[in-house]
């Protein structure tokens, strides 16, 4: 699993700088319909621009977490250093489920919002 995520994360990182303007310019959106809601407006773009921002943000940080992960460790390393791969390898497990408890939330809650 965290082999498949690292090339995922690869083939994504390349579109880093767009998501991150896109997730900008959604927050941007959410924010400048926040303070325009005291006029009275309709507030309908508000919650897709928060939902845009959600995913790019998690877009980044599944980026940022998956780009390196240790290989397996050699049989010839020291005791030590294959340890610390391990721990480091199961550490990136752990988060990676958390990463895939976290996208299921974030899906659940894009559907309920849009009513879709």
């Amino acid at each position: 699993m965290l082999d498949d995520f690292q090339k995922l994360a690869v083939r994504v990182y390349a579109w880093q700088p767009l998501v991150v303007v896109i997730g900008a310019l959604a927050l941007l959106l959410a924010i400048a319909v926040l303070i325009d809601s005291s006029r009275g407006r309709d507030d309908s773009l508000f919650i897709p621009a928060l939902l845009v921002s959600g995913w790019c943000a998690l877009l980044l940080i599944f980026c940022r977490l998956f780009i390196e992960v240790p290989g397996q460790p050699e049989h010839k390393a020291g005791l030590l250093h294959r340890l610390g791969i391990r721990f480091r390898r199961s550490l990136l497990f752990l988060l990676a489920l958390g990463f895939c408890l976290l996208t299921v939330s974030l899906a659940v809650v894009s559907f309920k919002l849009l009513s879709l």
